[in-house]
């Protein structure tokens, strides 16, 4: 198969593009106004945070589609300072156990808060006047039985106190959430106009309302569009049929799987794959062993996140939008973050109306900043 025919294959055509623009923006605004939408309008408000002594230290934890850091933040003046940050990977959270056992694995000793950043699908609530989270399902294949519909915090509390007989309180916020905040004091403009991005093993959007409150969209899960033939096979053999469909069509969890998919079917005689950086690695390859296919994937995963770029920033009407992206499929895939931005101008946003930044470990900074 040529690479013409390949990439009439692969990649959405440009009305294509732009109508599925037009129909994210119709779902966000859907979503406000409490109507059928495939994804979220979850407003998290700000207003209240634990008021720390100076010297006083907290625990954060981020737990991602794949990694686990952690760290210790101590209050200093206006900003919160961390500690050497440990990293290691996680577990498939198959069950509510399995998540607490983790949990209560990394905690540290001798601490009163503990500040999650959780990277799955949550439904904020106000607890004790702090800000919490009901996990509303499992994506990137954990399924959490037996935590969906729980609150995350409060679950924790319970489990550590049984466990330990350790009074603890936590805070938990959705990645998205944690990575508009790290805007907050690294970047000099208005709330207003932050927007977070996660673009890695998973895929997600949200930004700042007003002043005190965010909004997370939970955009993996958009499907006014038309699933690709590898993709329609992923989702059927998901743990989570029909749901997610649009991260399943362009994360960095699911990318090498499009590229073996399409290599069986159309008899491409490649070398199966079993990593999106081994997809990155392709796409840079001198001989077109897999290249063009590879290259092919990562353009199209781009253009459909450049579709959600254009509609958060059709939707936000602002003139201009300070993007945090997150996600080493945005910032280490082979040419992604250009090809981002050749498709925001196709879709008709000029670059000087984005401004794309990446903020030095957002996901611990942002997370830290529900403690004042």
């Amino acid at each position: 198969m040529t690479k013409i025919e390949l990439k009439s294959l692969i990649n959405y055509p440009l009305p294509s593009l732009i109508g599925m623009k037009a129909d994210f923006v119709t779902e966000i605004e859907s979503a406000q106004n409490s109507k059928d939408s495939s994804i979220s309008f979850l407003l998290h408000s700000l207003e209240n945070k634990p008021q720390l002594k100076i010297g006083e230290m907290f625990q954060v934890m981020v737990i991602g589609g794949s990694n686990f850091h952690s760290c210790i933040f101590t209050k200093k003046d206006e900003r919160n300072h961390y500690s050497e940050v440990t990293k290691s990977s996680i577990p498939i959270f198959n069950t509510k156990e399995i998540f607490l056992d983790f949990i209560l694995k990394n905690l540290q000793p001798d601490h009163n808060y503990l500040a999650i950043n959780l990277a799955y699908p949550l439904e904020p609530v106000t607890r004790n006047g702090l800000l919490d989270c009901v996990l509303l399902k499992g994506t990137k294949e954990h399924e959490f039985k037996g935590l969906i519909g729980e609150t995350v915090g409060e679950e924790i509390e319970k489990y550590i106190k049984e466990t330990l007989d350790r009074d603890i309180t936590v805070l938990v916020a959705n990645d998205t959430i944690a990575l508009v905040l790290a805007g907050i004091h690294e970047i000099k403009a208005p709330p207003i106009s932050l927007v977070g991005g996660i673009v890695g093993t998973g895929v997600n959007f949200g930004f700042f309302y007003n002043e005190t409150q965010v909004v997370n969209l939970e955009s993996g899960g958009f499907n006014k569009f038309e699933s690709s033939e590898s993709g329609l096979i992923i989702d059927q053999n998901s743990s989570s049929p029909g749901e997610q469909l649009f991260e399943k069509e362009v994360a960095g969890g699911y990318l090498y799987k499009h590229y073996n998919i399409i290599n069986k079917l159309y008899g491409l005689g490649l070398k199966e794959i079993n990593s999106s950086d081994e997809l990155s690695s392709l796409a840079i390859t001198k001989e077109d062993n897999g290249r063009s296919l590879a290259q092919l994937l990562l353009e199209r995963s781009a253009s459909l996140i450049a579709v959600q770029i254009a509609g958060i920033y059709e939707f936000k009407k602002l003139a201009k939008l300070n993007f945090i992206i997150e996600g080493s499929l945005f910032w280490k895939g082979h040419n992604y973050s250009d090809l981002v931005k050749k498709y925001l101008g196709k879709l008709g946003v000029s670059e000087s109306s984005i401004n794309i930044i990446k903020i030095h470990r957002s996901y611990l900074l942002g997370i830290a900043s529900l403690l004042d």
